[in-house]
Parts: structure tokens; C-alpha cells; sequence
């Protein structure tokens, strides 16, 4: 793998006999626009032997692994920009019949001289070479359905002789989607013979293509629901690299919220701990407040801003749904201190500190932990620092959680997952506000310069997490660090659930009245089998 996925990515793979060193030229061309990925096909290079029973038809075994080698390719590498499928003689028709079996895998198609024949071609070149083709003009080209360019030369003749002649190229003309090119001075190894001629041609199907597939951003334009994309474009920039006046502006768009009748909400402080003394925002019915009423459940919880900003009462619409879906319910959220003025692990401490302080007050009730965003990240940090942090009520608390609700969590400081790359420019949250929330909650180490990383952050400790349900946004930059622990923590053995919705962009999955709303609690219920009203 190598380049930058500017214009997108391109995965290509070689003949019978060659390997993907044989594609290196294909590499150095395209890496400065493209991702690029070269591929072994089975049996050759670095790639495993097929089995006995695979050569009973190797073209199949073949184009089998090779899907599942561009399936695992496409799931690290960053989503919503286009994928062309590269491919030279036996790659080429290996490439061409994955494309035909599974359009979604790829956007656009280059032959070079590819090994799809005539059913007598077929049988011929078996018995020559002992491979099973399998890819016939009858499979292949009736059944393409994305933009198609097969690159052929002229020189029959020469060691390398043709696949592609000039009567193969005049049958493709009744197919719309498969556009042909004569690359003159060329034989079998078309990109050998005459780079130039290959690359002139290859270069401009691309720009064509592309130009017709994606936006002026240089990616296809994700499915955002149309009521969020009309709050996205009034939304003010994320400034977390100059905090004060992005929370003063915070602050004029978040003013008081009138509860319903009956709802209203208190504050209690913590009162001991490392942390220092914290408010702490309850929201619930009244008859809760006067103690008439006892909870069946508390909801926890911690609200996002990239770890700078943000207050519990800009939550009270949602933590009123809460009380209103699980009443009789409490909706309890700890004012924490906020980065920069107070890096890590200030927050995470407050937020242990206003837990132990609840747990306190609702001795018999569950407590569910529910984090937005970098709330979700500072629970998760606070279930991984528990023993550190608050050793005497440790085991206590650990017994009192019972599920944590990790709704968009913000939580890999590195940045590097594949949606980092797709969703750089946000919408909402982007690659600059987050790079500047994070440096300011985990500054350098003036003694190493070295920031902690996620799995410094949250160990994979099936013991120091609740039953989990994870909820990602599919147009989002913290979407895939999101899944990726989702994976991470399934595979070390915590119960976990992964949702998303579809539509939603970062911030706006969890609106009180919306169908994203409806279904999460829904999922809450279910999940935690804590009935619903």
C-alpha cells in the first residue's frame, strides 16, 4: 500500500506467473493522487498455495480470495471515495468477474489485455497453462454495470502475444459501458512495451470517470437526512482551538429550557474524592425531587464538546426524554472541568467523583452511564481508571453500573481511522477542531513528549467495562474509531452492541422527536431491559 487518497483508491493485481512487484510501476504513477494497494493473487508471490480441492477450479478459489482480499482492503481503507479495480491478464479477468459478482466493491474498471475469452479460448489456454479460467466474454461483459476500459496492443507476433485482438476489441463496441483502447508497439505486457501509450489512456478514462462519480471535494456526497443537513449549514464552526469565545457563542444559542409540568431540575455537589468539588445537574419529575417517588433507574450522564466544552443544562432536552421514556427515572450529568484549563485526568476524576456521589444517593437503583461524544470517551476512560482513581469504591461501582450507552464516542487521540480520511471536513466536527480538543485534553509530556494513546486511554479489559451499546453516526469522522473498539472490546469479551441510523452526521443522531431518537430508546430498553414508556 502506498499514496494518498486524494482522487481515490486503486487496487490492482498481476498475471499467471508475475506478482504485485510486477505492478510497482503502477504504484510510483498513481501514489501522489490515488491510495494504492498491489495485490497477489493465490498461488503467486507472498499469497498462499491453493488447496486440492481449490484447483478443481482455480479461477473461482482465485477470484474468491481475491474478493475477500478487497473486502478486508476496502474495510481499513477510508470510505466514500471511488475504488478502481486494476487488473493484467489473469488479474484483469479475476478483477472483472469479482466486479460482475459484487458491483459494490468498485467504481470503475482497467483491463490491461485481461484473460477473458471465447468458451473455446477457454479450454484452450487451460489446457496450455493447467489454470481453470473460468471468465468468459458470456459471463463478463453482459453482466458489467460500472465504467469498463480495456487496454490492448497491436503487436501480434512478439513472445507475448495478444489475448485482446483487434476482432475481440470490435465485439466489445456493442456493450456501452466498456470503452476500448489500441496502445500501438504493444503486446501482451502492454504497460512493458509502451508505458506511455498505457498510462495516457489509463489517465484519461480516469479523469473522465471521476469527474462524472464524485463532488468538487473529491468524494462522493454522503446520504445526510434532509432536517439535519438544514441544521448543519446554520451550525457555527466548531472552534475548539480558541475556546472562550466558541463557548460564549455556545452559550447564546443554549438558553434556559422550560420543562414540561411536573419536571424540573436540582443540583447536588460531590463532596469528596481526588477531584475537586463539582456541581451536579439532576433532572427529574418532582414527585422524585420530594422523595415520594423512588426511581427505577438512573441515567448518568456525561455530555460531549470535544472535551472542552459544553455543560450539563445544554442537555436538558434529551435528559428530559430520558426521564420521560424510563419514568420514573433521574437523569443525573456532572458539570466536569474542561480542557484546556484542565487536561486529563481532571474530567474523568470530576466524573468518578459525581458517580460515587450518585451511587450514594440511589443506593438501590441501577445506574446506566450514558456519554455523548467526549462524554462517552470520558466514561470510558473513567470505567478503565476506576482501581486508580476511587479504589475504596471500585467494586461497588463496577456492581451499580449496570450498561453504558456510548453514543458517538470520541475516543482515539491518533486520529487515524479510515472515516478520519473520508469525513476530514465534518460535517460538524472535523480533523482541525479535533486535532486542537486533543491537544489541548492531553498535552505533551514535558518529560517525554508523548501523548497517552487509545489503548493507553482504554485498556482491553473485559472486566473494566459494563454491557455496552455502542451508537456511531454513518457520516461522521469518529465513526470508525467507534466500530473499531465496538470490535475491540466484543473480541476481548464485554457484551456489546453496534449501532448507527441512517442519515445522521456527528451531534445530531440523538434530537428528542426524531426517528434516531425513537429508535435509540427503543435500543436502551431492549439492551438494558429497563421498560420504556
Amino acid at each position: 500500500m502506498a499514496g494518498n487518497p486524494r482522487r481515490g483508491i486503486i487496487i490492482a493485481t498481476h498475471g499467471v506467473g508475475y506478482s504485485a512487484t510486477d505492478l510497482h510501476d503502477l504504484a510510483a504513477h498513481y501514489r501522489e493522487d490515488f491510495l494504492v494497494y498491489l495485490v497477489d493473487l493465490a498461488g503467486h508471490g507472498l499469497a498462499a498455495e491453493l488447496t486440492e480441492s481449490q484447483r478443481q477450479n482455480q479461477f473461482h478459489a482465485t477470484a474468491t480470495q481475491f474478493e475477500k482480499d478487497l473486502a478486508q482492503i476496502l474495510n481499513q481503507s477510508p470510505s466514500g471515495i471511488p475504488v478502481i479495480l486494476m487488473g493484467h491478464s489473469l488479474g484483469g479477468a479475476v478483477a472483472a468477474y469479482v466486479a460482475t459478482h459484487n458491483a459494490l466493491l468498485a467504481d470503475a474498471l482497467v483491463l490491461e489485455d485481461p484473460a477473458i475469452l471465447t468458451a473455446a479460448e477457454a479450454k484452450a489456454h487451460n489446457a496450455e497453462y493447467s489454470f481453470s479460467y473460468g471468465a468468459t466474454d458470456e459471463t463478463i461483459w453482459p453482466n458489467l454495470i460500472i465504467p469498463t476500459l480495456v487496454i490492448a496492443g497491436d503487436s501480434v507476433g512478439k513472445d507475448n502475444e495478444l489475448i485482446f485482438t483487434h476482432e475481440h476489441i470490435q465485439e466489445l463496441q456493442q456493450f456501452p459501458l466498456v470503452e476500448t483502447t489500441i496502445v500501438s508497439g504493444a503486446s501482451h505486457l502492454v504497460r512493458h512495451d509502451n508505458p506511455e501509450g498505457f498510462f495516457a489512456a489509463a489517465d484519461a478514462f480516469l479523469d473522465d470517470v471521476l469527474s462524472k462519480s464524485i463532488t468538487s471535494t473529491g468524494k462522493k456526497k454522503p446520504f445526510v437526512l434532509d432536517s439535519l443537513q438544514r441544521i448543519v449549514d446554520v451550525l457555527p464552526p466548531q472552534t475548539t482551538w480558541d475556546v472562550v469565545p466558541m463557548r460564549e457563542t455556545t452559550a447564546k444559542r443554549n438558553r434556559p429550557y422550560p420543562f414540561a409540568p411536573g419536571i424540573s431540575a436540582t443540583e447536588f455537589h460531590t463532596t469528596d474524592g481526588d477531584a475537586q468539588p463539582q456541581t451536579v445537574r439532576v433532572v427529574a419529575a418532582d414527585d422524585i425531587h420530594n422523595g415520594s417517588t423512588q426511581p427505577i433507574v438512573v441515567f448518568f450522564c456525561v455530555h460531549g464538546g470535544g472535551y472542552v466544552g459544553g455543560k450539563p443544562e445544554y442537555d436538558d432536552v434529551r435528559h428530559e426524554a430520558l426521564v420521560q421514556a424510563f419514568q420514573p427515572a433521574v437523569a443525573v450529568s456532572p458539570d466536569y472541568r474542561l480542557a484546556p484549563e484542565n487536561p486529563y485526568p481532571a474530567g474523568v476524576q470530576d466524573a468518578i467523583a459525581a458517580l460515587i456521589e450518585t451511587a450514594r444517593r440511589y443506593p438501590n437503583v441501577p445506574i446506566i452511564a450514558y456519554g455523548d461524544s467526549a462524554g462517552a470517551g470520558t466514561l470510558a476512560q473513567a470505567f478503565a481508571r476506576l482501581e486508580e482513581f476511587a479504589r475504596a469504591d471500585a467494586a461497588l461501582l463496577r456492581q451499580h453500573v449496570t450498561a453504558f450507552i456510548a453514543v458517538e464516542p470520541c475516543l482515539d487521540p491518533a486520529m487515524q481511522s479510515a472515516s478520519w480520511t473520508t469525513y476530514a471536513d465534518g460535517p460538524i466536527w472535523y480533523d482541525r477542531a479535533s486535532e486542537a480538543a486533543w491537544a489541548g485534553y492531553l498535552p505533551e509530556n514535558t518529560d517525554h513528549h508523548v501523548k497517552p494513546s487509545l489503548v493507553q486511554l482504554i485498556p482491553t479489559n473485559p472486566e473494566l467495562l459494563p454491557p455496552t451499546l455502542v451508537v456511531v453516526n454513518p457520516v461522521d469522522p469518529l465513526r470508525d474509531e467507534g466500530i473499531d473498539w465496538a470490535r475491540r472490546f466484543t473480541d476481548a469479551g464485554v457484551i456489546t452492541e453496534l449501532h448507527w441510523f441512517k442519515g445522521t452526521v456527528h451531534g445530531l443522531c440523538t434530537i428528542p422527536g426524531t426517528d434516531s431518537w425513537e429508535s435509540l430508546v427503543q435500543l436502551i430498553a431492549r439492551f438494558t431491559q429497563i421498560p420504556s414508556s
